[in-house]
Formats: structure tokens, sequence, C-alpha cells
């Protein structure tokens, strides 16, 4: 096999999703995690559109793990795409099945989208998985819970109805 048909075969095999396309540039796991913490960084100090390149990056560079899809949706939700961001958390979901804060974020999402029965479903998977909080998004999550707790209950108090 010439080494045009072996390129080719490993293009087409990434093209694919059979393998990331990191792969190709020998992108390293301990780089590819420096990415994703760069993504995250510029996501926290409000430099949205790094933020968004990092992420989408991450998708092409390895469309096969949670990290990119998990930055896109929390960056979604914090501009308000809610249809991106539900899009974005619920792949990470498929490929991250455990983190809790993927849950917490989609919670988020579907609260602000007025789904209250699939975020109340969200929730319940965030606490099932990081039941103290300690995960930030499952904390901001269970803080949301509790603050809505205590309007529903001072509405009450006076007489208010939320129908």
């Amino acid at each position: 096999m010439s080494a045009v048909t072996t390129e080719n075969n490993v293009l087409k095999a990434a093209i694919d999703n059979e393998i990331p396309l990191g792969a190709i540039f020998n992108v390293t796991d301990d780089q590819f995690m420096t990415f994703a913490a760069v993504g995250y960084n510029c996501f926290q100090q409000g430099q949205l559109e790094d933020a968004e390149t990092i992420f989408r990056g991450l998708v092409a560079l390895n469309s096969l793990s949670y990290l990119g899809y998990a930055g896109l949706g929390a960056l979604y939700l914090h501009q308000g795409h809610l249809d991106a961001a539900e899009a974005n958390l619920k792949v990470a979901i498929q490929l991250a099945p455990d983190q809790a804060g993927l849950y917490a974020n989609l919670f988020e999402t579907y609260l602000k989208m007025a789904k209250f029965d699939e975020a109340e479903e969200a929730y319940k998977k965030a606490l099932e998985l990081d039941p103290e909080a300690n995960d930030e998004a499952v904390n901001r999550a269970a803080n949301i819970v509790n603050a809505l707790g205590l309007v529903f209950e001072e509405c009450k108090r006076q007489g208010i109805s939320l129908q």
C-alpha cells in the first residue's frame, strides 16, 4: 500500500468519524485537555468568540469527546441560544452520561425554554450523579431551585396565584 493510499484511508476514516481528526495531527490527550481548559477560561473571562472558536475546534478535532459539545452548550446557554444549547448538551450527555454538570446545564436550558417536565428530569439526574452539588453547574442549579422555592412560598404566603 502506498503512502498516498494510507493517507487517504486515514483521512477518510477521520471524515467518517471512525478516528478523531486530532489523530491525524497527532494531538495528544494532554494537548486536547489544555485546549478545553483554554476554552473554558476564555468563556469565564467573557471572551465568548474565542471560547466558541476553541469549543468548535475541539468538536472538529474529536467529535467523540464530550468536551467541545459541553463547552458549546454552556456558551449557547449563556448567550440565550437555547435550541443550540439543548442540542449540544444532548450530544455531550450521549458521550458522557456520567457528567452531572451536563444535566445541570440542560436543566437550566429547559427551565429557560419553559420545558418544566424536562427541566425536572434533568435536575434529578444531576443530583443523582452529584448529590452534594460539588460541580459548579449542579450547585448553580440547586441554588436556582432553592430560590424558586422561596419565591413560590412567598407568593403562597401573600395569596398570589402563579397560574
